[in-house]
């Protein structure tokens, strides 16, 4: 997975979807760590370890971004038992718009 590549497509995707910012601020975040690692599908990265680097202040305001993240369909996650950290899978965007492509596509003004 080509990290140039899924950032252009995240940007496409979100020309036709909505996503708060804090989601889309723990995307990118979630995509440079990921972009750190060995090339794995799944990742360990804990909730305090977000908090940080998202400036987000409240748990429950991260889970909420995560689990909007999950319901588009961007990543995916198994939550760590207490004290364990959470496993995250980032799922292709530039892959989501080859399946929908219909669902993210933006209709242009030409002039």
């Amino acid at each position: 997975m080509s990290i140039l590549k899924e950032i252009e497509a995240f940007e496409i995707w979100l020309e036709a979807n909505s996503l708060s910012p804090l989601a889309q601020l723990l995307w990118y975040k979630l995509t440079s760590i990921k972009n750190h690692l060995a090339e794995t599908e799944w990742f360990p990265v804990s909730n305090r370890e977000l908090m940080t680097k998202t400036c987000i202040l409240s748990e429950h305001t991260l889970i909420e971004a995560r689990n909007e993240l999950k319901k588009a369909g961007l990543i995916d996650f198994v939550s760590g038992k207490k004290g364990q950290p959470t496993l995250y899978k980032l799922n292709s965007v530039s892959n989501l718009l080859q399946e929908n492509p219909a669902e993210n596509t933006v209709q242009k003004n030409t002039l």
